[in-house]
């Protein structure tokens, strides 16, 4: 009985996990690549940190996959509604 109850919560971690990944991917405005979904499972850490660049600081957004890295600049990533 333990092992089914497992089973159905990591079941349910992982479609939570589709949808907040369908649901970042809807978030990059102009999105071109792959399916994030299709190819990634588990959305590991999502942070903001400041590039300098040519003495100029750019904000960027990265968010770190199980398998892949996206960043984005700040405006291409629409705000959560």
């Amino acid at each position: 009985m333990k092992q089914a109850a497992l089973f159905v919560n990591e079941m349910q971690r992982l479609e939570e996990m589709k949808r907040l990944v369908t649901e970042l991917q809807s978030r990059v405005d102009g999105w071109q690549g792959p399916s994030l979904a299709e190819n990634n499972s588990l959305l590991l850490m999502e942070e903001t940190f400041i590039k300098i660049s040519h003495e100029r600081a750019q904000q960027r957004t990265f968010f770190l996959f199980d398998r892949a890295l996206l960043y984005c600049k700040k405006g291409l990533l629409k705000v959560r509604e």
